[in-house]
């Protein structure tokens, strides 16, 4: 047997990982396809939960904005802020396209994210 589950904890195959037995990462890679595929047809979303996460990541990413609008300009946080904001973006961009969501399903975005910046404070000494 090319491939033989090892448990992580004290209990038995509850958490276990696929360790190799043989010499080749080929063969041992085939064996363990199979859990993969498994887990990965497993995870269907429903349009409920679907919503739920978009409305989390919108919820985020306005918590976000709120705090860099705070920060003084050119600071380390706003930076940070900047690229937490387009990951959050990403993220809800690549979702959206994942679940090939129509138009009428999406969550309104709040009404500040579509709006023109706010005039930010000025840079930081």
């Amino acid at each position: 047997m090319p491939c033989q589950t090892v448990p992580v904890s004290g209990q038995p195959f509850s958490n276990s990982l696929p360790v190799a037995t043989s010499p080749s990462p080929a063969s041992a890679a085939e064996s363990v396809s199979d859990l993969r595929q498994k887990h990965i047809e497993g995870c269907a979303l429903s349009m409920h939960e679907s919503t739920a996460v978009l409305t989390y990541l919108h919820k985020a990413r306005f918590k976000a904005q709120t705090v860099r609008d705070n920060t003084p300009a050119g600071s380390y946080v706003d930076t940070v802020l900047e690229g937490t904001i387009a990951g959050i973006d990403k993220e809800i961009t690549q979702l959206r396209y994942l679940l090939s969501l129509d138009p009428e399903h999406l969550i309104e975005s709040p009404v500040r994210m579509v709006q023109k910046p706010v005039r930010r404070m000025r840079a930081a000494l």
